[in-house]
């Protein structure tokens, strides 16, 4: 649904999501949409879910996808959706690139009471 807001104004109104990583491995292999500016569609699959590393300060994992080969999509803050999480927006950094497609990361670092 577009509200007519820029990207900015979607982002500074969105409610804070701490993001589990249970929940993304619950998704492995699915596929996420990641929807442009333009309004154009890009299909993502999720391909890795680091594993949880927690120490006395953070707790930290990573996710990889993985898109289309005949692209390669900047470093950026894109909207996601899916359709059991709903829409995210993550900062995602591509990686790797072949023939196969392209690796896109996000990184998740939360800081602990410890």
């Amino acid at each position: 649904m577009d509200t007519g807001r820029s990207g900015k104004e979607r982002i500074l109104n969105m409610a804070v999501i701490e993001f589990e990583q249970a929940a993304f491995h619950r998704q492995l292999n699915s596929e996420f949409l990641l929807v442009l500016e333009t309004g154009q569609t890009i299909r993502l699959q999720l391909a890795e879910v680091s594993d949880e590393v927690v120490t006395r300060r953070q707790k930290r994992f990573s996710i990889l996808f993985r898109g289309p080969a005949d692209s390669v999509l900047e470093q950026h803050l894109y909207n996601l959706k899916h359709s059991e999480m709903g829409e995210l927006l993550l900062f995602l950094v591509p990686v790797f690139h072949d023939e196969a497609g392209t690796n896109y990361e996000a990184v998740f670092n939360q800081l602990t009471d410890g």
